[in-house]
C-alpha cells in the first residue's frame, strides 16, 4: 500500500492531466520596472525582484510571497521525489 502522501501526489497529476498548460514566462526587467516606476529604490527592487503581481498589488508582502512561492516548489519536488517516501516508509 502506498504512502498517503504519495496517493496524494498521484491523484493530484491524475487529476490535472491533459488540463493544465505550463508556460514559462520570465519576470519584469529592470528597465520595464524603472520605465513605469523610476523613483523606485534599489532596495525594494531587489526585495520585490521581477515578479508582476509584486508590483501590481503592492499590499503583498514580498517575504510571505517569497515563502509560500518557495513552498510550492519544495512540496512539489518532495511529493514527486520516490527517494523521500522510501526513506520516511
Amino acid at each position: 500500500m502506498e504512502p498517503p502522501l504519495r496517493q496524494l501526489a498521484a491523484t493530484r497529476r491524475r487529476s490535472l492531466a491533459g488540463r493544465a498548460a505550463v508556460l514559462q514566462l520570465e519576470g519584469l526587467a529592470v528597465a520595464e520596472i524603472r520605465a513605469v516606476l523610476p523613483d523606485l529604490g534599489a532596495s525594494e527592487l531587489l526585495l520585490r525582484g521581477g515578479c508582476p503581481e509584486l508590483y501590481a498589488n503592492r499590499a503583498i508582502d514580498p517575504a510571505d510571497y517569497s515563502a509560500s512561492h518557495g513552498a510550492t516548489y519544495l512540496e512539489r519536488d518532495l511529493l514527486s521525489n520516490d527517494d523521500v517516501f522510501a526513506a520516511i516508509s
